[in-house]
């Protein structure tokens, strides 16, 4: 498995490890649940959450190694925020050949305009288009490579 891990990008072992994690945390209450309460139904819900995120994380695992996924690369041209809460809801990244607007989530950061972004995406990930621009709406990672600062100088 660690071999497994270190031939993938590292957006996407992010991802494998924190569904790990969730299925980690779910057999420990799992346990917790079986000494605390001895409920058959709140331990059974346990161990089916746990099973969930591990076969998730097992097969995001599988589909990186075997390499079965896409990186749609480009620089992000346009945030969209949510009007309340003023958070990401979804950029717009301007890619060699396209406009690509993606539905960000699970995003506390905010991603700044001019930012070079790496989207990791199935290859059978459904393509909407409207008005000339093609939307995503699932992905598997989003990695932001570099900043563009106030002066035209980039980050790390």
């Amino acid at each position: 498995m660690i071999k497994r891990m270190k031939g993938i990008p590292e957006p996407l072992q992010k991802q494998v490890l924190c569904r790990t994690g969730c299925g980690a945390l779910a057999l420990l209450m799992c346990v917790i649940m079986l000494f605390w309460t001895k409920d058959l139904y709140s331990v059974l819900a346990c161990i089916v959450l746990f099973l969930f995120f591990v076969a998730s994380a097992y097969l995001l695992l599988r589909r990186c190694s075997l390499g079965n996924y896409m990186v749609l690369s480009g620089a992000c041209i346009d945030v969209i925020l949510t009007p309340v809460r003023k958070r990401t809801k979804a950029i717009q990244l301007k890619t060699e050949e396209h406009t690509v607007q993606v539905m960000v989530r699970h995003r506390r950061r905010k991603i700044p305009v001019g930012a070079c972004i790496d989207l990791y995406i199935s290859p059978t990930e459904t393509v909407d288009e409207r008005d000339g621009i093609h939307r995503i709406y699932h992905y598997l990672a989003l990695e932001i490579k570099r900043s563009v600062t106030d002066n035209g100088k980039s980050e790390a």
